[in-house]
């Protein structure tokens, strides 16, 4: 979930990256090329925060390179920064790709293989029943994904009310201040079409409770919206304010005052209504949190040393609850090792977890030769989870006798 850190990454990209525009233009370059480098650094972390962060780096390169380009300052300090930025740029996607290549045996495992988007929407997809909302549409994913925008920013029924300052805002903008730095600030625009399209063509479904299907699943994602809804309500202020001063000066502090109020009754309303990702979170757990102390209570049961075999993309929250650090584990991220202990568990861990129809719960029932089974764990609406004991554990997992 590394939305919140990607919204830091993605505010302080934008202004490292106004700065730079604003140095370059004024001939600082010694200014302009710390601050792109600045800018290099943080779009390495958002590159790996999340996918999106590798179009937001793309989009600020080019910006940079038509600023560079204008200029002709090649020569200077601050066209070092700029291959610096290049560079770092096209190192961090690179490694990422060797690194799925070294680990997972495909430079593009992430895209297509078993714990993608597109295999996780193949596998928990019904044949024959309708796809979820914004499948190869557009139009339809572009309306969900505004509306959880709105709804994580303002209570439900001012939701359009928001969407139509916002647009008024941008196009005060784009009227009034589109000399001055303005293309970092349609940057900030990018979540919408990159999600729309992530919806509708990336396997990416986002559920919201007033729409079908009535239910809560990656509300989160509106939170990217944050920043450009900020930024063009402060623009439409300004401009509220520039146009007022000029007519009636009295007024204008009165609308900077009408705004403050707004926000203040925003967040309270927001405060009291529970926000929409608070909410997707509250209701998720109703049922999880339970059954992860319980998973948690039966973990802590296990004798301090033994590799454990187990899936852990559905409930690694019980072994952060049991302190079990993830390096005693084999799991479905250890490539090499995986699919080897899945073929003969007994012989390759001390212990194996199993949850109903997972991975590890399949290789049981191919191979449950020297496995004995310690516990059983079930709560409502959650898969019941199965602790074996292996006595045929390699030397260095054999459990010795107490």
């Amino acid at each position: 979930m590394g939305e919140p850190v990607f919204l830091c990454q993605v505010i302080w990209a934008t202004l490292f990256l106004v700065a730079f525009l604003r140095a370059l233009g004024s001939a600082n370059h010694r200014l302009a090329s710390r601050a792109l480098v600045a800018c290099g650094i943080i779009l390495v972390t958002a590159i790996y925060t999340r996918y999106d962060g590798w179009i937001f780096a793309s989009l600020v390169w080019l910006i940079a390179a038509r600023a560079m380009f204008r200029s002709r300052a090649w020569t200077t300090r601050a066209g070092g920064a700029f291959v610096l930025l290049t560079a770092m740029l096209v190192a961090a996607p690179v490694l990422w790709f060797a690194w799925n290549a070294r680990q997972y045996g495909d430079w593009l495992d992430f895209m297509r293989g078993p714990y993608s988007a597109k295999a996780i929407d193949a596998r928990t997809s019904t044949p024959g029943a309708p796809h979820y909302p914004g499948w190869h549409s557009m139009r339809v994913a572009t309306l969900y994904y505004i509306k959880s925008a709105e709804m994580g920013s303002v209570p439900t029924r001012w939701g359009n009310r928001l969407l139509f300052l916002v647009i008024a805002g941008t196009v005060a903008a784009l009227w009034k201040w589109r000399k001055k730095c303005l293309a970092p600030f349609l940057l900030l625009w990018l979540p919408l079409p990159f999600y729309a399209y992530s919806v509708a063509y990336g396997s990416v479904p986002i559920f919201i409770p007033l729409w079908w299907p009535h239910s809560f699943y990656n509300t989160r994602y509106g939170m990217e919206m944050l920043p450009i809804f900020a930024l063009s309500l402060g623009f439409l202020v300004a401009w509220l304010m520039d146009t007022t001063e000029k007519r009636w000066p009295r007024y204008a502090p009165i609308i900077l005052l009408a705004g403050v109020v707004l926000i203040i009754l925003d967040c309270s309303a927001l405060i009291r209504s529970t926000p929409l990702v608070l909410k997707e979170a509250i209701a998720n757990s109703h049922t999880r949190i339970p059954f992860e102390q319980a998973y948690a209570r039966a973990l802590r049961q296990l004798p301090p040393n033994g590799t454990i075999l187990v899936w852990t993309s559905d409930h690694i929250g019980a072994f952060e609850r049991a302190g079990i650090p993830l390096r005693r584990t084999i799991n479905e991220t250890d490539y090499y090792q995986w699919k080897p202990a899945l073929e003969h568990p007994a012989q390759s861990v001390a212990f194996v977890i199993a949850a109903d129809h997972d991975a590890v719960a399949q290789a049981v029932a191919a191979h449950p030769e020297g496995l004995t089974i310690l516990n059983i764990v079930c709560s409502t609406d959650q898969p019941c989870v199965r602790f074996y004991r292996s006595n045929l554990a390699a030397p260095g997992d054999r459990i010795s006798p107490k």
